[in-house]
């Protein structure tokens, strides 16, 4: 038995849809570790919980972080 199920949208940005949801604006903002960063984790920025990644040092949970940038989809802090 052969199903002959093909879908024929295409998802594209003109019908909302995005392989990248990256944050508006984000560089700058300050927040806070909230896993260890080695060097990814999650991070609360401006109420916001957020997948990010340190610029190469290791940031415990509860420090304070600042966001550099937003390059390829990934929000990069640093600790302050």
């Amino acid at each position: 038995m052969v199903f002959g199920f093909i879908h024929r949208d295409r998802q594209n940005k003109k019908g909302g849809y995005s392989s990248v949801d990256e944050p508006i604006e984000l560089e700058g903002h300050v927040g806070e570790a909230r896993s260890d960063l080695r060097p990814g984790g999650i991070a609360m920025v401006d109420g916001r919980r957020l997948d990010v990644v340190s610029e190469g040092d290791f940031v415990r949970k509860g420090e304070t972080i600042q966001v550099v940038g937003v390059r390829d989809g990934k929000v990069i802090v640093r600790k302050i």
